[in-house]
């Protein structure tokens, strides 16, 4: 039986959905933490979205390998103009939004602690060449906390092109190299990523029915559920706490503090996405349903950079609201709308940005080999 390389269309709109659904949960659940709305909500589904951000990650950036950067020159322009097209805007946008914030209430408030703003600029700095959370220093900027991710997603990038591109020689010498370089919390992190780009090397594995699929796809996100009614993480998280220490833990690994519960939870999301690939394969489209959702969801990736910064503005503006509920409505809401908003103008520059990676690049590679046999 000949491969299939590419997504059905119906498969392809459900990504652009489900990155859309896991966009929205992240606004949620920074909308309803105590420093914006003032109360407490249980909203614990923040972090299961940028895992499964990981896990849908692995899964379409195998795919573009396969069948649109097939090299290693087209593939890393390709990743650092998507990456850079958004992330240098942001660690821009962000402080001048605090800033129209401060204008507004310049005493500062419980959703903009102004101890927050001390070293950003260093912080930033890393944060733009992907280096804020390398092994146990955390330095992701404090004006947009979901940053830190990012930095995760470029190294996971860079594994998987030396171990698709680089020559059999020196690939797991590159492969050490950079292992080294991440450090623990993107280690423990990593099999999330992996299990996405496993759904699509699989891809063709998948020839369960359509019945099974259906389980699979409903199942999987209800398992996520019940594992949080029960405290599945918490009660995880104590198994390995007393053995590696409170320090360690929350200090030192932060970001992967629930490292046990994440990767089942990327599992279950893997699972789910394989559920839905064979669910989807012959599917028909609802045209009217497909272009509001390919819209909305090439916006994301700016949503996710910009929203948590929109949050603080709005939240000094809204400093003296007292009605929780409403609050939190319009810290989702205006936060959507201002990265969304910035969005519509910044994704397109990853274009032009290719473009101009890979002519420097290109002549990059042929400076070098023009000096290698220049010394032989």
């Amino acid at each position: 039986m000949e491969k299939s390389q590419s997504f059905s269309a119906a498969f392809s709109l459900y990504l652009d959905f489900f990155r859309l659904a896991a966009a929205l949960t992240v606004v949620a659940a920074h909308a309803v933490m105590p420093m914006f709305s003032g109360a407490h909500y249980a909203f614990p589904f923040g972090e299961d979205a940028v895992t499964a951000f990981f896990v849908l990650s692995g899964l379409v950036i195998a795919y573009v390998a396969n069948t649109k950067e097939t090299n290693a020159q087209a593939f890393m322009s390709a990743r650092l103009a998507k990456l850079w097209s958004v992330l240098i805007p942001a660690l821009l946008i962000g402080p001048l939004l605090v800033g129209i914030g401060n204008l507004v209430w310049p005493v500062g408030s419980g959703a903009l602690n102004w101890s927050m703003t001390s070293g950003e600029i260093p912080r930033s700095i890393l944060a733009a060449f992907f280096s804020n959370e390398l092994w146990f220093v955390s330095m992701t900027p404090n004006l947009n906390v979901p940053l830190w991710s990012i930095g995760f997603e470029f190294w996971y990038y860079t594994l998987f092109a030396i171990f698709i591109f680089a020559p059999r020689k020196v690939r797991w010498l590159g492969i050490g190299a950079v292992l080294l370089i991440m450090g623990p919390q993107m280690w423990l992190l990593m099999p999330c990523w992996i299990m996405g780009a496993a759904i699509y090397l699989l891809r063709d594995r998948f020839q369960f029915s359509r019945t099974v699929a259906v389980a699979i796809f409903v199942l999987a996100p209800i398992a996520i559920l019940v594992g949080h009614g029960l405290h599945a993480a918490r009660f995880l998280q104590d198994l390995y706490l007393p053995v590696l220490g409170a320090g360690f833990v929350f200090d030192e690994i932060f970001f992967a503090r629930d490292f046990i519960w994440q990767n089942v939870m990327g599992a279950l999301v893997a699972a789910h996405l394989a559920g839905a690939m064979v669910l989807f394969r012959k599917a028909v489209i609802v045209e009217w349903v497909k272009k509001p959702i390919q819209v909305v969801s090439g916006v994301t990736y700016s949503v996710y950079l910009l929203h948590f910064p929109a949050m603080l503005m709005i939240g000094s503006m809204l400093h003296a609201w007292e009605m929780e509920t409403m609050k939190v409505a319009v810290m989702f809401a205006g936060s959507l709308a201002i990265s969304a908003g910035f969005g519509y103008f910044l994704e397109p520059l990853k274009f032009p940005l290719r473009d101009l990676l890979r002519r420097f690049l290109r002549a990059f590679l042929k400076k070098r080999a023009e000096i290698v046999a220049t010394a032989i």
